[in-house]
């Protein structure tokens, strides 16, 4: 049975904790238009292939999803509006895509390849592109998770 994910997101006013909101996607938490420094947690999980998103040492990946296994918890930190840094929290990498080197995580930076806007795709899903190089989180049995030209299939769609 698939388990349906709960997003926690904290409000920060003035670096004390102003509120709690849950939402059961970060598709619904993007409505809101989060300021710079608003933190959320979800497990990144593709409509298509089921699979989750993972960072270990074994890199970046797209695997079978292990509820409560920090490598495949992610921490969605707001840029303001759609925008987040998808921060792991267990390596504390954040997901980057560049022309130069792709798809990777790597230690955050606040760099635009680290840029992530998040934007509903309907029914609880979302869709994740980056705001350096435009193309948008994608996972496919034939070619595993990578970063390429949004085309909005559920191949790219997240929640």
């Amino acid at each position: 049975m698939k388990r349906r994910i709960t997003l926690i997101l904290a409000l920060l006013a003035g670096g004390a904790l102003a509120g709690v909101f849950a939402a059961t996607s970060p598709a619904a938490a993007t409505t809101m238009r989060v300021g710079a420094g608003d933190k959320a947690q979800s497990i990144l999980e593709n409509k298509r292939t089921a699979l989750c998103i993972d960072d270990s040492a074994r890199g970046l990946r797209a695997i079978t999803c292990h509820f409560g296994d920090n490598y495949q918890l992610w921490n969605l930190i707001g840029h303001g509006g759609i925008r987040y840094a998808l921060q792991n929290a267990q390596t504390h990498n954040c997901i980057d895509d560049s022309h130069a080197f792709g798809l990777r995580a790597i230690g955050c930076n606040n760099g635009i390849y680290q840029d992530w806007s998040l934007e509903p795709a309907g029914n609880g899903y979302f869709y994740a592109q980056n705001v350096g190089t435009n193309w948008c989180l994608d996972d496919s049995n034939s070619f595993g998770l990578r970063a390429v030209g949004c085309n909005h299939t559920t191949f790219q769609q997240w929640n």
